[in-house]
């Protein structure tokens, strides 16, 4: 990707960041064409008052350059008065060297070019029709030269010098215009993406407005089957011992239940805790694993985890557990026989992976699963889908990402699916 000047984020502070290249350009070409009329061509020339124009102009430059880098926003009026100044110092230049016999009066189309690309009507038409002033006193008004005179010698001189003005005014249109171009179809996919991840926040809203209202409805079923399935457990104690032990797994899990609509109720409340305790980064991964082997006793897990040392300080954010937690779920619903995790760190980023050994996402799903909610390969009844959405949205939120690949043998033979998260440190307020 081609890169811009550091505030290239902003349209018009990169469009006068070529204007001033253009003019320092021009400033520079102005000077080499002083120097071969006075000293190769020895015409008579007024070296003066062309000379101190330059400086004006050189100055003006500089001052522009120092002016629009110590600030992050450039104004369209700023970007006026600079065209303007390009505007009268080419016509004062024109006026001392022919007027508008000078074969180079067509770089009036340079700042008028510029307008058009970069600022509102008004400010426009204002450089359009001072240069069109301009060009019309300079056809009354100027210093005579003999140079640009149309015989003999001097008319192949001024054809030759329209061919150089067309050829530097063509160059320069085509190639600062097309920078320009590139700018704004970048800032079109910018705009598209930044649209795109309105939309996403807006499901996630959406859904965070349902689970908020599906976990108050049912906390009192919840309440009322707790209390049911204690006094049952009770009463069949002595009578039915079997049917009493399964009650009191029902009462455990219905427990489970409230424990959970509790926990996200309390991190709903939260921030990102940054009052709390730092924690090195290999702690906190055999941490999760440990809180999630106590949901899933089923399943058996292989960690492995290293990276850069001393081991980075983190924070950490609960969304980014619970996202890990989604992860490690699906991968052992997928084969509770084994599931692998390899975490590895610098300083910077955060990689982990989490292998299953199942059979694998269908190609026709294996690029949508996770970017799309209510998308999912598992049975009815046994998943909604958005385990996956909410992990990445959570990642994509802090600069991370999810990647989900199919893994197979030479044969292709399927071996399961990697799931590769990455997720930049400094998003969960790393103490180094």
């Amino acid at each position: 990707m081609m890169k811009y000047p550091e505030r290239s984020h902003d349209l018009t502070s990169l469009c006068m960041h070529y204007v001033l290249l253009l003019r320092s350009i021009a400033f520079w070409g102005h000077a080499i064409i002083l120097w071969l009329l006075t000293y190769l061509l020895d015409q008579p020339f007024p070296l003066i008052s062309v000379s101190l124009v330059l400086i004006v102009l050189g100055l003006i430059t500089f001052a522009s350059w120092s002016w629009a880098k110590a600030r992050k926003v450039v104004s369209d009026k700023f970007v006026f008065l600079q065209l303007l100044v390009d505007v009268l110092t080419l016509s004062s230049l024109l006026y001392f060297t022919g007027g508008s016999s000078n074969p180079f009066v067509s770089l009036f189309m340079l700042p008028v070019t510029f307008a058009a690309a970069m600022l509102r009507p008004l400010f426009l038409w204002l450089i359009a029709g001072t240069a069109m002033i301009c060009y019309t006193l300079l056809m009354y008004f100027y210093q005579p030269m003999l140079l640009w005179q149309h015989h003999g010698q001097g008319f192949t001189l001024h054809v030759w010098g329209m061919w150089a003005a067309f050829l530097l005014s063509a160059g320069l249109v085509a190639y600062f215009v097309s920078r320009i171009g590139k700018t704004l179809k970048q800032r079109d996919r910018l705009l598209a993406s930044a649209r795109e991840q309105a939309l996403e926040s807006e499901k996630v809203i959406a859904l965070g407005a349902l689970a908020a209202g599906t976990a108050h409805e049912l906390g009192t079923p919840l309440a009322t089957i707790a209390i049911l399935s204690t006094d049952l457990e009770k009463a069949t104690a002595e009578e039915n011992p079997v049917i009493s032990k399964k009650l009191g797994l029902l009462r455990s899990q219905v427990s489970r239940c409230k424990a959970i609509l509790s926990r996200m109720a309390a991190s709903a409340g939260e921030s990102r805790a940054d009052s709390g305790k730092p924690v090195s980064i290999d702690r906190y991964l055999e941490n999760t694993l440990e809180e999630w082997l106590k949901t899933r006793p089923e399943v058996t897990a292989k960690s492995n985890f290293s990276g850069s040392q001393p081991v980075p300080q983190i924070i950490a954010d609960r969304t980014v557990t619970q996202a890990i937690l989604n992860l490690l779920n699906n991968a052992a619903d997928a084969s509770s026989k084994l599931v692998e995790i390899e975490g590895h760190w610098d300083m910077k980023t955060l990689s982990l992976k989490i292998h299953d050994k199942g059979t694998g996402l269908p190609a026709s799903l294996e690029h949508k699963i996770g970017n799309e909610p209510f998308l999912s390969t598992k049975p009815a009844g046994k998943g909604l889908g958005l385990g996956l959405y909410l992990a990445r949205t959570t990642l994509v939120r802090l600069g991370g990402d999810i990647q989900l690949k199919n893994r197979s043998d030479k044969k292709g033979n399927p071996l399961g699916v990697t799931a590769e998260l990455t997720l930049p440190l400094e998003q969960l307020k790393i103490n180094e």
